[in-house]
C-alpha cells in the first residue's frame, strides 16, 4: 500500500476533465508499475466527504 499526496482540484481539471482527467492521471503517475494495462477506478467530488448514516432495517412484505 502506498499513500499518495493528491490534488485533486488539479486533477480534476486536467487532460479531458473531471473523472477522466483523474484516471489520466493516475494512469501517468502508476502505468510503468504494470506489465499490462491496469484498469483504473476514479471518483468525483462527491466522495471528499464520507458520511454514515443508520439505515432502517428493511421489513419483508409480510411484516406489514
Amino acid at each position: 500500500m502506498e499513500l499518495v499526496p493528491v490534488f485533486p482540484d488539479t486533477i480534476w481539471k486536467m487532460g479531458r476533465g473531471g473523472v477522466y482527467g483523474v484516471m489520466e492521471a493516475a494512469m501517468t503517475r502508476f502505468s510503468g508499475r504494470y506489465e499490462t494495462d491496469p484498469r483504473v477506478l476514479a471518483t468525483g467530488p462527491a466522495s471528499r466527504t464520507p458520511i454514515s448514516v443508520p439505515l432502517p432495517r428493511p421489513r419483508c412484505a409480510r411484516e406489514n
